[in-house]
């Protein structure tokens, strides 16, 4: 299993010069960066609406848990998670990789090593071949999956990945007409169900959240519509 690689880092310029007129003197400016790549798990709960480390808690109840997370950046969600989580196996996923995966996996001076926690570095078209079927628990993505162009096609193969009763969870930029057409014609082709069900609230902040349930033979998706939107696929056979 691929882990941290120094030569496959992304190179980032940090400098550019303005264009300026003649006789001013030139202004350098710092790129900004990424700031996603190292977000807390608390922001990513947030995001994603869906109180992770309180389902993975419950899960190693019953056992010990695979959880990924997809689009992981430097692995500070996902080195908090296994650290707070010991019984879970969690296993961060990235197309590029990074220095403080190695302070997570081994330990610093102030830090021990999180013997549950892995790092995956590759890209996303191979993440399905370091998984076997019906071995995730659960797969969560903040500002990962949602990139990805095709994504409906993505998830489609890796429902199988999951156990049963697993579940994905990812947040999407909009939810736009496309996602529904494309449920509504898979719940037609296979005999499925959609059920629509909104709640209004006030706390706290004035909203409408719409939940769309398409229920298939092995599978129910469910999309949620409201300040964020998310998608969670859950495998029930």
């Amino acid at each position: 299993m691929p882990v941290y690689v120094p030569r496959r880092r992304v190179p980032v310029k940090v400098r550019a010069v303005e264009r300026h007129e003649v006789g001013k003197r030139r202004k350098y400016l710092r790129r900004k960066s990424w700031g996603f790549k190292k977000t807390r798990l608390e922001v990513v709960e947030n995001g994603l609406g869906f109180r992770v480390r309180e389902h993975v808690a419950e899960l190693c109840k019953h056992g010990s848990p695979v959880v990924v997370d997809w689009g992981c950046g430097n692995g500070t969600a996902t080195a908090t998670l296994a650290k707070t989580n010991p019984k879970a196996r969690v296993i961060g996923f990235s197309k590029d990789s990074y220095r403080k995966w190695f302070s997570f996996l081994h330990g610093t001076k102030r830090t021990n090593p999180n013997t549950n926690l892995r790092f995956i570095h590759a890209e996303a078209a191979d993440f399905a071949r370091y998984f076997k079927n019906g071995t995730i628990d659960l797969m969560y993505s903040s500002l990962g999956l949602t990139h990805l162009k095709n994504l409906n096609q993505y998830l489609q193969p890796l429902i199988i990945k999951l156990k049963v009763g697993g579940l994905i969870v990812t947040d999407v930029s909009t939810l736009d007409e496309h996602y529904y057409d494309l449920f509504r014609k898979a719940t037609k082709e296979n005999k499925g169900e959609e059920t629509i069900h909104t709640i209004i609230g006030n706390r706290p902040y004035d909203y409408a959240q719409t939940t769309y349930t398409y229920s298939f033979p092995n599978y129910e998706i469910k999309l949620y519509t409201a300040r964020n939107s998310t998608i969670q696929i859950k495998r029930t056979k």
